[in-house]
């Protein structure tokens, strides 16, 4: 659920110091290579912060523990967070999204949060609702934060998915190194400045990402060109798909069904009522349980028909055509 969290740069900052665990410090002076993140730490915590730009400076000691315990009070790895291109003041007060997870929790600046409140709203609606808001959307990072330059020229490395060989192209400073065990590939990270700093991602991020980087904007027509075909196939299915076809073809179903029990039913006595009636009483003797020594069949219609077996038979066209139902309903559903 959505979540609002009022709070001072001051919070904010011990927020992203919290964060800041997600890497291993780095020894400057050490040219060997050294693993830059830190597998210990969950990665769902690695929060970022859009709205604020700041700079990570992971040759400085972590500040808290990955339990948010203070192990390093002078420690200092968030750099130069600035708000609209200004220094963030340690009073200054800030509205920040988040979930109910991290309101909720023992996440450090948060906890302290003079004011909390849950939306009534979920995360996937207000996506959602955004969408449907702005109808064209861009959904590339805006590189808000970054290293500073202390981890420059070292050998660092790191660990993720083999399908990350994929976007390479879109980031120069990462390299492929070699495939690794469980299905893990290792990766270099050669520090470079921050290519572009956005002061307001949201509306000119699209054309300075595309600037930077053409392979995103192919990408992008290539994403918006798919969304249109996807779209288009979807309105294709709902229409060639309507709720009176479907009733149709069932109803038709049935039709064949009766005309197939009227050939079953030897008896010109036996209607398909009374067929109907024998498998509600059917059905009704099996509900109470009656034992096994009671006669069935003085509680059926006096038919030449066993009640052993063929008395089965419309209990179970009863169950399909029932099923039958029950999917137009839920097809009902989905199409509104």
């Amino acid at each position: 659920m959505a979540a609002i969290i009022k709070l001072t740069g001051a919070q904010l900052k011990e927020w992203l110091e919290m964060s800041a665990g997600q890497f291993n410090t780095i020894d400057p002076n050490n040219k060997e290579e050294q693993e830059l993140v830190n597998t210990a730490y969950r990665t769902y915590n690695f929060d970022v912060i859009d709205g604020v730009d700041y700079d990570l400076d992971v040759t400085q000691k972590n500040k808290y523990d990955i339990s948010g315990n203070l192990v390093n009070e002078n420690s200092e790895r968030v750099k130069n967070l600035t708000y609209k291109g200004q220094v963030v003041d340690p009073k200054q007060e800030f509205i920040v999204v988040t979930n109910n997870y991290r309101m909720s929790g023992k996440f450090l600046g948060v906890k302290d949060a003079g004011f909390k409140q849950l939306l009534s709203l979920e995360n996937r609606q207000a996506i959602i609702n955004y969408i449907v808001s702005e109808k064209n959307i861009n959904p590339t990072a805006d590189f808000n934060w970054n290293f500073v330059d202390t981890i420059k020229g070292l050998n660092l490395t790191f660990k993720t998915a083999q399908i990350a060989k994929g976007l390479l192209e879109r980031y120069p400073n990462i390299s492929y190194l070699a495939d690794v065990e469980n299905g893990f590939t290792k990766y270099k990270y050669d520090y470079k400045d921050r290519v572009f700093k956005v002061e307001n991602p949201i509306e000119e991020n699209q054309s300075q990402v595309e600037k930077t980087n053409p392979v995103i904007k192919d990408q992008k027509d290539d994403l918006n060109s798919k969304n249109q075909e996807d779209l288009k196939e979807f309105e294709k299915e709902i229409e060639n798909t309507k709720v009176a076809d479907i009733i149709e073809r069932i109803s038709s179903k049935e039709k064949a069904i009766n005309t197939w029990i009227e050939k079953v039913v030897v008896e010109d006595s036996l209607s398909k009522d009374s067929f109907r009636k024998t498998s509600n009483l059917a059905t009704k003797q099996s509900e109470l349980k009656i034992s096994s020594d009671t006669n069935k069949s003085s509680l059926l219609p006096k038919t030449n028909i066993s009640t052993d077996s063929d008395v089965k038979l419309p209990a179970a066209l009863a169950t399909i055509l029932i099923a039958a139902g029950l999917m137009v309903r839920r097809k009902e559903n989905r199409i509104k």
